[in-house]
């Protein structure tokens, strides 16, 4: 049973450092995350800000709340370097909106330079 805790303690407090990078990027709009042009392109990613090894795994949940409610799955996934030195990852994702859609192909693009460069 303590091991039960232990790891939904660990998942909530994934979920709440995914809610403040949210928060850092502006994507919060009440109780919904809304994607305000952030995460478009490598000119405006979503910035993850921790320096802790989990950062990768923020960016999976953030897809899935920015994503709640369709159907999604990962295509692909490529990690690029900007000239200013920045790290972008680069998630290719195939979205449908109902299970009836056909799926669409939507990039989702991270900045994971604190993270990349504290782990490095």
């Amino acid at each position: 049973m303590e091991e039960n805790k232990e790891e939904f303690a660990r998942k909530m407090a994934l979920l709440y450092a995914a809610w403040k990078e949210l928060e850092g990027n502006g994507m919060l709009s009440g109780s919904d995350v809304v994607r305000n042009g952030k995460g478009v392109s490598e000119e405006a990613p979503i910035v993850i800000r921790t320096t802790e090894d989990y950062y990768v795994r923020l960016e999976y949940i953030i897809l899935s709340l920015l994503l709640r409610g369709k159907e999604y799955k990962l295509a692909f996934q490529s990690l690029f370097e900007t000239e200013d030195g920045r790290k972008i990852d680069r998630l290719l994702v195939s979205v449908k909106d109902s299970p009836e859609s056909v799926p669409a192909d939507e990039a989702f693009f991270f900045d994971i330079t604190a993270g990349y460069d504290a782990i490095g």
